[in-house]
């Protein structure tokens, strides 16, 4: 044990005799002449007297009452610290001393982080009381609260330092405690009066750097990059303090900002090495050269997803995640070559009334064309056959159809050459209806013609396939049932069920009313279910502003243009390179990335708090749910099981 050499020295001294002080005689008179060098009047003067006093109590504390025999039935403890020189250690059996030790630190082990030095001293423990301790359970008491959860983790999540060390602790059966620095009196006296000569480099010191050699030959990094990475590493400030903390100790997280900030949440798997700060097996890139290791990531141009597997292989910086997800946002060429994106479904309003709302649209079978109009109240379909698709004999078949059902309210059509003619805004006028377009080349906002052009184009081409009559397969289809909880097509327009030639009573033919609002309901009810299995898998997209950048990418091909005008909800009006004037839906518009550094502090807090709307979970879709209840396929309500809360 080293000579006092100021009055902090004593006073620890003094403390750990306190703590023996039960089992030493007469104590107050044995530390007497210590106890006057502390006191505030008197200067530092150490003399002989002092050295005897000294000598004594080394004597006293070595040996019974308060050094015990070791007994074996009794449970160990080690109480083990490092200070920046040296580590002191005491095994203790029901609070009192059975041996102790204290060794001092190599050149390399003195700039070990404090984590590692702390584990260092519980291995240098270990091993050194050996014979008392293998083969039993026993505790070991720590100051260093961090090294708690770094024992409990798996060795591959742990720095490589640490993973040897703990590696050479498995054979021993420990229970891990922490404890106040304060109150480890004897270890924390002897880690810092240790009187043994440091060695130049024990065998502990060679198997450790072997260790971290091994991580550091296992990146593949040209001489060039890694002499950069060090040099940049050098400069950067926040790093050259994490440095400093990881050699003495870490302050408090509220002292903290910035990077240090993030750092600090994963200080215990952080570790330094010939330049380098490593995260396990990661490099810890400096901030000069975020830029520079994104755009090698990003150099395939993969997706957000594929970039981060592949940064997170070898390297690691705070909010590198988010960096690297703005970095593939931002991209043009990626933008340029994005797929539309599927968006959640708008649902039509429910007609109040029968023939108040009706979609149509024109489709080909063979050579030939024909129209169809739809009821979205009643889903009762019209079908003619077109002798050509001119204006005017797509208008006379419309008169022909109103004429028996009725004027509609509203007309719904996909806008092509025949619904935006001069003829047809005369038709609209003359018989006061509305006429509304869906977007170009979107044609699932006039979904439920289009979803009628595929049934019955199928039951045309089986009949077709079969020589049976078309008509009578048009008759079957406004005759069938919608669902379970929904009459067929023809009693929900007339109240009636049509005459085929499947046998009936009169009874099913006569003319039947319906309760509109249980209809309601139902119709209602089958949208739900319809959207809610329709939007898994979507994503909402953020509506644009006019003025906005953006790429067209349709079945023409991919343009560039800027935003002029929200037509509708989701159709907006784009100024072509060209002058010309397009309307699109949002689902074939890319906004172009604007440049911008991002890399800076209120950019980077930016990208924390960016918030990602994913309709598939998204509260609209549980309001849904909550309106009507969930159905099976056939109908039936589910109903939750009723669980006790307990």
């Amino acid at each position: 044990m080293k000579t006092p050499s100021n009055k902090k020295d004593v006073q620890r001294l003094l403390g750990m005799l306190t703590y023996l002080s039960k089992h030493i005689i007469k104590l107050s008179e044995l530390t007497a002449p210590l106890r006057e060098l502390i006191k505030n009047d008197t200067v530092w003067h150490w003399d002989e007297r002092h050295d005897k006093c000294f000598d004594r109590i080394k004597t006293v504390i070595s040996n019974v009452p308060v050094l015990q025999h070791f007994n074996i039935n009794k449970k160990c403890t080690i109480s083990a610290d490092c200070s920046k020189d040296s580590i002191g250690a005491v095994l203790l059996q029901a609070g009192q001393p059975i041996a102790y030790t204290s060794k001092a630190l190599t050149l390399t082990q003195r700039n070990y982080a404090q984590i590692e030095k702390e584990l260092l001293g519980i291995l240098v423990a270990t091993e050194k009381f050996h014979n008392f301790v293998y083969g039993t359970n026993f505790d070991i008491e720590t100051d260093h609260k961090p090294l708690i959860s770094i024992v409990q983790k798996p060795l591959l999540s742990t720095p490589p330092r640490l993973q040897r060390m703990l590696f050479k602790l498995q054979k021993y059966d420990f229970n891990l405690y922490y404890k106040r620095g304060k109150e480890l009196y004897i270890a924390d006296t002897l880690s810092r009066c240790c009187a043994e000569k440091p060695e130049t480099k024990s065998n502990l010191d060679i198997e450790l750097e072997s260790q971290i050699c091994l991580i550091k030959l296992s990146f593949n990094i040209s001489e060039v990059q890694l002499n950069k990475i060090i040099m940049e590493t050098k400069k950067d400030v926040e790093l050259i303090m994490l440095k400093s903390f990881l050699k003495n100790d870490w302050p408090d997280e509220t002292n903290l900002s910035g990077n240090l900030k993030t750092l600090y949440k994963i200080r215990d798997e952080i570790y330094y090495h010939n330049g380098l700060f490593l995260r396990k097996n990661q490099i810890i890139i400096p901030k000069s050269m975020y830029k520079e290791m994104l755009a090698r990531i990003h150099y395939g141009h993969q997706g957000i997803s594929k970039s981060k597997h592949l940064a997170r292989q070898s390297l690691y910086w705070p909010a590198m995640t988010a960096h690297i997800e703005d970095e593939v946002k931002r991209c043009k060429t990626c933008a340029r070559f994005q797929n539309n994106i599927r968006e959640p479904l708008i649902s039509h309003n429910i007609p109040k009334l029968p023939w108040e709302e009706i979609g149509s649209d024109l489709f080909h079978i063979g050579n030939d064309t024909y129209l169809i109009v739809v009821d979205y109240y009643s889903k009762y379909p019209e079908i003619c056959l077109l002798k050509d698709t001119d204006s005017k004999t797509v208008i006379n078949h419309l008169k022909s159809i109103f004429a028996r059902h009725g004027i509609p309210k509203v007309f719904y059509s996909d806008g092509g050459p025949q619904y935006i003619s001069h003829e047809f805004e005369i038709f609209c006028k003359e018989w006061e209806f509305q006429s509304v377009k869906s977007s170009p080349q979107n044609s699932k906002s006039n979904g439920l013609a289009e979803r009628f052009i595929q049934t019955y184009k199928k039951a045309l081409q089986k009949s077709y396939t079969d020589r049976k009559d078309t008509y009578l397969t048009l008759l079957q289809l406004r005759n069938t049932p919608i669902n379970n909880n929904l009459p067929s097509p023809s009693q929900l327009l007339m109240s009636r069920v049509l005459r085929t030639n499947i046998p009936t009573t009169d009874k099913i033919l006569k003319p039947q009313t319906f309760n509109a609002n249980k209809i309601q309901a139902n119709l209602r009810n089958a949208q739900t279910m319809q959207k809610y299995y329709y939007d898994r898998g979507t994503t909402k997209q953020k509506p644009l502003d006019n003025g906005v950048n953006v790429y067209i990418r349709d079945k023409i091909g991919i343009r560039e243009g800027v935003v002029k005008n929200r037509v509708r909800d989701r159709t907006y009006t784009v100024q072509l390179q060209n002058s010309n004037y397009v309307n699109r839906n949002r689902r074939f518009l890319i906004p172009i990335p604007v440049d911008k550094d991002n890399y800076n502090d209120e950019h980077q807090e930016e990208l924390f708090e960016e918030e990602i709307i994913n309709d598939s979970n998204s509260d609209a879709n549980k309001v849904n749910e909550e309106i009507s209840p969930q159905r099976t396929s056939s109908g039936r309500m589910v109903k939750k099981p009723v669980r006790l809360n307990l």
